[in-house]
């Protein structure tokens, strides 16, 4: 069923023939163009909750997003292409998500082919009192710990956000042929936020994508202060670089976490982390069980390349050079072969 703007009103006779068609037949798909408004998109979005799900469909353009759009189960956001159709927030501060998955028992829910810029500039990254704080580029939340997920979000670029991405207590989240770069914000002191911030979620793929110049943050920062998460997979990302603090920081005791191939380089030199040499490492893991560190080159990092405390896994076949506190510094119970 394809829907374009006005929509009009089905006659009764056609309304009642539509419930005889299967669930799967009934998929919404709506097609905007630039100049719709922000509420406009976000009753479209309704729009296809109320169907049981479909696809809203952005043309190229800029769209200026004025208020969080949040997306239902069953619903695929589809843009042109990253950099071609572009959700821009306010040139002034806000402190919200431009789009949001928030709620429990939401499922299937893609986002694709999009960019989605914050409109901040990086000269409020170093000030506490800036209004921008816990604003996001795409977050995934629910207050139930796994009380959705089946998440993916393909060849989207995010820029220019307090924390690009964001996602709490989500069973399976997939990030692909992505770029996050340029968010990451000093909150106060001891916080901060990063390109990608996932906390207490199961099942999470994080592939082919690049995490670059976040202002001051890390380009990716998996944690779990709640004590739950679980299979993490961090892999053949080609451009994890030049963040403030570390290329990758993985906290909190994450069993099962796979980190391979990637390229991890020029990390943490922030100004604000002049004394704080744990934010300095290309790769710093807390502890784990079972963990696996295979073929990543992390190069030219301000701390240690590899820098793992404590756990048990395995770590080979990396490369590690040129780093300013060490190439490795492992702790706990791992075992290591083939690294350099």
């Amino acid at each position: 069923m394809n829907t374009f703007r006005p929509a009009t009103l089905l006659p009764f006779f056609g309304a009642v023939s539509a419930l005889l068609i299967p669930a799967a037949a009934m998929a919404l798909t709506i097609n905007v163009s630039p100049g719709v408004s922000s509420a406009t998109i976000q009753t479209d979005l309704n729009s296809i909750g109320a169907a049981g799900g479909g696809t809203l469909n952005f043309a190229s353009g800029t769209y200026a997003i004025t208020s969080t759009e949040s997306i239902g189960s069953n619903t695929t956001v589809n843009g042109a292409g990253s950099g071609k159709t572009i959700l821009q927030g306010p040139s002034t501060g806000y402190t919200w998500p431009i789009l949001q998955v928030n709620g429990n028992g939401l499922e299937n829910v893609t986002i694709q082919q999009l960019t989605v810029d914050g409109n901040i500039s990086s000269s409020w990254a170093n000030n506490t009192s800036n209004p921008y704080v816990n604003q996001s580029g795409i977050l995934w939340t629910c207050s139930t710990y796994l009380g959705s997920g089946n998440c993916d979000v393909n060849n989207v670029e995010v820029k220019n956000c307090s924390v690009g991405m964001s996602a709490a207590n989500i069973d399976g989240i997939t990030v692909y042929y992505c770029a996050v770069h340029d968010c990451g914000m000093w909150v106060r002191a001891s916080l901060w936020q990063h390109d990608l911030y996932f906390n207490a979620c199961s099942y999470v793929t994080i592939n082919d994508s690049n995490f670059y110049d976040s202002w001051e943050g890390s380009g990716i920062h998996l944690d779990t202060t709640t004590g739950n998460g679980t299979n993490w997979i961090v892999e053949n990302c080609g451009w994890i670089a030049n963040n403030a603090e570390l290329g990758i920081n993985i906290q909190s005791g994450v069993p099962n976490v796979t980190i391979s191939n990637n390229y991890i380089s020029g990390n943490g030199f922030g100004a604000v982390y002049d004394s704080n040499t744990t934010a300095w490492d290309g790769l710093g893991y807390t502890t784990a069980a079972g963990g696996l560190i295979t073929g990543n080159t992390s190069l030219n990092n301000k701390g240690y390349g590899i820098h793992v405390w404590a756990g048990s896994g395995s770590i080979t076949n990396n490369t590690a050079t040129g780093n300013g506190l060490g190439n490795y510094l492992i702790g706990g119970s791992w075992t290591e072969s083939n690294n350099n």
